[in-house]
């Protein structure tokens, strides 16, 4: 390749050499570009294509099977902003990445040190679509995510209340009420979302979740949406690649099994 891939060998990953170079393409641009279409800045796969496509003259089939490492390496390095410190700008296993999406997600039900990768990602598969999809669906998938709250806070369509009943994590709660003074209605809540939407010092909604929790007790809601904050940590923008990243892989991963293995 014209650039030596930052790929570490992967048993959890090596299935992606044999993968459809049309779904290597679905992956490469989640990897690329976010769902709203901007270029993501900090990571340089498209370069990598563009380059190995100049240097070679591939098809743009034979382009993306044959980058493969290259994709699979990109995501092991967004794992890598998510599970080790930044400035170390290196990748981290499969495995491990899928363990922490299942864990931000909370779709680690009946968590066990003998869980394979495939159970886990069915896990994450059936708390984003409530089944197992046996095909992807950009669409879908960016419609449940952003459901949830998995692309980020402001990225909810739907009821602002539902997403934060959705993610409440009750032990935090309960250790987090106690001396904390204060009350937040609803306007407040909104206004301080839209703050955090377009603060730019602001490094991560866990942060604001600590600095809201700090002024929220009496009302329900302000507990609930700041203990959200500060359980999730999901609008980080690695967790908007690897989140969407792991379920296109689950799903790549049903439809490479030989049908013979279920």
């Amino acid at each position: 390749m014209a650039e030596k891939s930052k790929f570490r060998k992967d048993s959890d990953l090596g299935f992606l050499q044999d993968a459809d170079w049309q779904d290597l393409k679905v992956l490469a641009s989640i990897l690329i570009n976010d769902f709203d279409g901007k270029q993501r800045r900090s990571q340089n796969l498209q370069s990598k294509l563009q380059r190995n496509k100049d240097e070679y003259g591939y098809t743009e089939p034979d382009l993306y099977e044959k980058s493969w490492k290259d994709i699979a390496g990109e995501l092991q390095l967004f794992g890598g902003d998510t599970i080790v410190n930044t400035t170390r700008r290196k990748g981290v296993l499969y495995k491990e990445i899928v363990k922490d999406v299942a864990k931000k997600i909370n779709a680690n039900k009946e968590s066990s040190a003998n869980n394979t990768v495939e159970d886990i990602e069915k896990n994450i598969l059936m708390e984003v679509f409530g089944e197992i999809p046996n095909k992807i669906d950009l669409d879908l998938l960016e419609a449940k995510l952003k459901e949830k709250g998995y692309l980020g806070l402001w990225a909810i369509k739907g009821d602002p209340i539902k997403f934060i009943k959705h993610n409440i994590n009750k032990e935090r709660i309960l250790s987090g009420v106690s001396g904390v003074n204060g009350a937040i209605g609803l306007g407040k809540v909104v206004k301080y979302t839209k703050y955090v939407k377009y603060t730019k010092h602001v490094k991560s909604m866990a942060f604001a979740g600590r600095a809201f929790a700090s002024t929220a007790t009496v009302s329900p809601l302000g507990i609930a949406f700041g203990t959200a904050l500060l359980a999730k940590d999901i609008t980080s923008p690695a967790y908007r690649v690897t989140i969407p990243a792991v379920c296109i892989i689950a799903i790549m991963r049903i439809k490479h099994k030989p049908k013979n293995e279920f």
